[in-house]
């Protein structure tokens, strides 16, 4: 599963990129990704991180990318399960 991002978040966060790594000799970053089940009192349900490159013709390129999938101790926040699009959480 890699990150999923509109054409207009892409460029937004391509020209953002490309503005930060303009004076660097390094182009990698890494994306975090946290979802919860709630946001008061919640757990951690997944966490990923994706490394990324900004390449010289300006464009995102994903390195390599971890996901990991947490069960919670309290029930679930259907809302939560929903709005974060977590249904393999509930595959096992």
């Amino acid at each position: 599963m890699e990150l999923v991002l509109s054409e207009a978040d892409k460029i937004h966060l391509t020209k953002k990129f490309a503005e930060f790594f303009k004076n660097s000799k390094n182009s990698e970053f890494i994306v975090f990704d946290l979802e919860t089940n709630g946001l008061q009192g919640s757990e951690v349900l997944s966490i990923s991180a994706q490394k990324c490159r900004l390449t010289r013709s300006k464009k995102i390129e994903t390195l390599s990318y971890y996901e990991r999938y947490y069960y919670p101790t309290k029930p679930y926040n259907w809302g939560a399960i929903k709005v974060n699009n977590l249904s393999e959480l509930l595959r096992g």
